[in-house]
């Protein structure tokens, strides 16, 4: 059973306690609640919230009670680099693919992902738009794919067609 079939106070226990025990975090933040459970009612979701309330933490949350993966569009390579770390350290498997990566790591790190070794994948905007990704992305029929996340999304907001065309 997922998350939306259970009472609302089953679901606030269930969240707690994996806010508590996998995130090690003693309670949740303002708004936080509200974007999982519509994340994990399949609604499209956007989720604002100042620098450093947990806006990872919502997704990352989420999915980890659904199946399937979570690929987060992500523009800022230090940033990925972060977050797989993180999750990495309380024993996640994921993975980042941008120019950061060696040709050989980048095309493995596709192969893993296609096999369905990770969870989450933070992905370059412009890693997108190439065919040979597109290609790996296309070979993973049999795994599930659980929703995407458009991080750093007030950078087009922002900057729009001149911060990265491919974003």
């Amino acid at each position: 059973r997922d998350l939306h079939s259970f009472p609302t106070r089953r679901s606030s226990d269930l969240l707690n306690f994996f806010l508590q025990n996998i995130f090690r975090k003693s309670s949740f933040r303002e708004k936080q609640t509200d974007i999982i459970h519509r994340a994990m009612h399949g609604l499209s979701t956007v989720g604002l919230l100042p620098t450093g309330a947990g806006k990872s933490l919502t997704y990352q949350l989420s999915a980890l009670l659904m199946n399937g993966l979570v690929m987060i569009i992500d523009p800022i390579k230090s940033l990925m680099k972060d977050q797989v770390d993180n999750l990495k350290a309380i024993g996640i498997d994921s993975v980042f693919i941008n120019s950061a990566l060696s040709a050989t790591k980048r095309i493995q790190a596709g192969n893993d992902l296609v096999q369905g070794r990770f969870k989450f994948a933070f992905i370059s905007p412009e890693r997108l738009i190439i065919d040979e990704f597109s290609k790996q992305l296309s070979e993973m029929k049999n795994h599930c794919f659980c929703f995407a996340v458009l991080d750093e999304a007030h950078c087009v907001c922002e900057w729009w067609h001149e911060y990265r065309p491919a974003y």
